[in-house]
């Protein structure tokens, strides 16, 4: 097996990570991230795994920022996760329509 695919099926919740940002490209920051993915049963530690499986794939990028004078992880999505997102999507799509 590639081993691309199997760090992406290996850590719990990164596809559905990237499934989350696909959907809501916006820079998001680190408790807001956390936040996101606890509301699709994805735990912390399980959450930072994800983000790191994706960061290191180039899927993600994160970057130091300052708001309100804090400074904050900022994760965006790439144009690489924007494309594995499209085609996740489809995915989904294709299993929803199965069922009909």
């Amino acid at each position: 097996m590639n081993v691309t695919l199997y760090r992406l099926d290996e850590v719990k919740g990164t596809l559905r990570l990237l499934y989350v940002l696909y959907y809501d490209p916006r820079p998001i920051t680190r408790l807001e991230l956390l936040e996101e993915m606890k509301k699709i049963n994805v735990g912390r530690t399980a959450a930072y795994k994800a983000i790191e499986t994706l960061r290191s794939l180039g899927l993600i990028t994160e970057n130091q920022e300052v708001y309100s004078g804090k400074r904050v992880i900022v994760t965006y999505i790439s144009e690489k996760g924007i494309a594995v997102g499209e085609k996740l999507d489809e995915i989904k799509r294709m299993l929803e329509s199965e069922g009909e």
